[in-house]
């Protein structure tokens, strides 16, 4: 018990390191935060408004701060499928990127980190594959535009897939746990939803 609490402890911390801020003033280019209109410090802006180098030590720094705690407690928690814990584990970088306390928490979207975090499920391909063919889904057969309404409708889906997939329950769980966070963060940030278009792909 004490050690996944560590971990929990030691994960949301490593979500609340922003790399797009270090990346800024490894490279010496201006807060990419203070150039975009929503001020999200993450991937996307990070290789819109830094450049290439910026945005690719972001995306590293992103897809390693989730996996790497969750894969580091799964190698010292035996039967971590079962642990009850396990939904905490998964939610906690997700959590930090979302609310990172050294920023007022007040962070970035969760996506890339997402992402990141299923991807310390591996060898269990099933759960990234799932949130990524949601993605896919709403991005190029039902495409849904904005990017805020995408990124609502598949992290509803998500959860919901992941219900009917056959996961272990604990795990389910954390799926439902990591979008609820994701969710909850959208509706604190509604002002940013845009306009909401749905067309299928070859009618566009």
């Amino acid at each position: 018990m004490s050690n996944t609490i560590l971990w929990i402890i030691l994960g949301y911390l490593s979500g609340c390191i922003l790399y797009s801020q270090l990346a800024c003033q490894l490279f010496q280019v201006p807060d990419i935060t203070k150039l975009s209109p929503d001020g999200n410090p993450g991937v996307f802006n990070a290789f819109q408004n830094g450049g290439f180098a910026v945005g690719l030590f972001t995306l590293a720094g992103d897809l390693l701060k989730g996996a790497l705690p969750l894969f580091l407690w799964r190698m010292t928690t035996p039967g971590w499928k079962e642990n009850t814990l396990l939904p905490l584990v998964m939610a906690a970088p997700v959590m930090g990127t979302l609310w990172p306390a050294f920023r007022h928490f007040s962070g970035g979207k969760g996506i890339t980190v997402s992402f990141s975090v299923l991807l310390g499920l591996v060898p269990d391909w099933r759960p990234v594959l799932l949130l990524a063919a949601c993605f896919l889904f709403f991005s190029l057969i039902l495409v849904v535009d904005s990017h805020y309404y995408r990124t609502l409708v598949a992290f509803t889906a998500f959860p919901a897939g992941a219900c009917l997939s056959g996961l272990p329950p604990m795990l389910t769980a954390g799926c439902l746990l990591l979008s609820l966070c994701v969710l909850t963060n959208l509706a604190l940030k509604h002002r940013e939803a845009g306009i909401l278009e749905v067309h299928l792909l070859w009618k566009h």
